[in-house]
């Protein structure tokens, strides 16, 4: 049953990502042009510069030279950019699937997880950056590795990631964590570390934009400010929320050190997520670790009464939510869609 839900759920979610409009995402109009130049490029242009792109990016000669590597390979056996995003969602959604296959125990951690991922990460994973989208997709296998003492391919597969996005690198803490065993100690610290991110989100914004000088102009981006948006202060509140009803199961859990990695990607998760306060868009670097959250939850939802109730009224106020939620500004590629700047 878990097989074919998951089966079902990438199919739809492949078509809705494969088939968006271009205008959709902010940065699905530029893969498709980049597509189209990559494919068209001479491996010796895409080859010249990568270990300068890589280790020393610049708005001349550009970032992330994995990506041009990808463009250029799938060109051979994809026509056109718009097949090129359904090859994108193809990867990367089933990246999630087979993750989530494997991890998720129990139909209704699968269910809750995808309910999880698509309210907090499906937007821009993989409906807006392709990028960061391939390399999260590749993490999930890299994170498999670990969890199976294959350090060296996590490793490996890691490097790999980065060369399409940088920011992947980050999962890398995974690696240091996966020798230490004193699982509450992480999960209880990481609760300090939430708050100061809470109170400090714009020097540490600052600190990742300055370390270097192509990404610089996401710290003079002044999301809300240029907009005149309210920063998204509920989604801080349930993450809290989500993550104190696992103290509860971490407290009555008699395999924790076995099921470390879950509780070190819920503490991940909620350090990260206030970053959203700077930029929305920051969620993506919560992404990396999310998964877990979900499958945290989900794998060990009846522990107890209190779980499964809290379980339940989790499940009902996500509900609420999506029901409440305005026009995403979503289309299909054959709908209108205004171009937003």
């Amino acid at each position: 049953m878990r097989r074919t839900y998951v089966i079902i759920v990438s199919i739809i979610m492949i078509f809705i990502s494969g088939f968006r409009h271009e205008y959709v995402g902010n940065d699905t109009l530029g893969t498709m042009i980049k597509y189209e130049y990559y494919s068209k490029s001479s491996w010796q242009n895409i080859m010249g510069d990568f270990w300068m792109k890589y280790t020393s990016p610049n708005a001349d000669i550009g970032k992330d030279p994995g990506e041009e590597i990808f463009d250029k390979l799938i060109s051979y056996v994809v026509p056109d950019s718009r097949g090129f995003l359904i090859a994108i969602a193809i990867f990367v959604i089933t990246s999630v699937g087979l993750f989530i296959l494997k991890h998720a125990h129990t139909l209704s951690s699968v269910m809750f997880t995808y309910i999880f991922y698509v309210m907090m990460f499906y937007p821009y994973i993989p409906n807006s950056t392709a990028r960061q989208s391939l390399a999260f997709g590749i993490v999930l296998y890299a994170y498999t590795f670990l969890m199976e003492k294959k350090r060296i391919e996590f490793v490996i597969l890691l490097l790999i990631a980065s060369t399409l996005h940088k920011s992947s690198l980050i999962a890398g803490i995974m690696l240091p964590l996966s020798y230490f065993n004193k699982v509450r100690i992480v999960y209880y610290g990481a609760i300090p570390g939430f708050l100061f991110m809470c109170f400090f989100y714009n020097q540490a914004a600052e600190v990742l934009g300055t370390a270097n000088e192509i990404y610089e102009g996401y710290i003079l981006n002044n999301y809300y400010e240029t907009r005149g948006k309210a920063r998204p202060f509920m989604v801080l509140i349930m993450m809290a929320g989500l993550y104190l009803y696992n103290i509860i199961i971490l407290e009555r859990d008699r395999d924790v050190e076995n099921n470390k990695f879950y509780y070190y990607g819920t503490a991940l998760t909620l350090v990260f997520t206030p970053l959203i306060l700077f930029d929305p868009s920051a969620i993506r670097l919560a992404a990396y670790f999310g998964l877990f959250l979900g499958m945290c939850i989900g794998n060990q939802n009846s522990i107890t009464a209190i779980t499964r109730n809290g379980f339940i009224a989790i499940i009902a106020i996500f509900a609420l939510r999506l029901l409440r939620e305005p026009d995403d500004g979503y289309r299909f590629m054959w709908q209108e869609k205004e171009l937003i700047k």
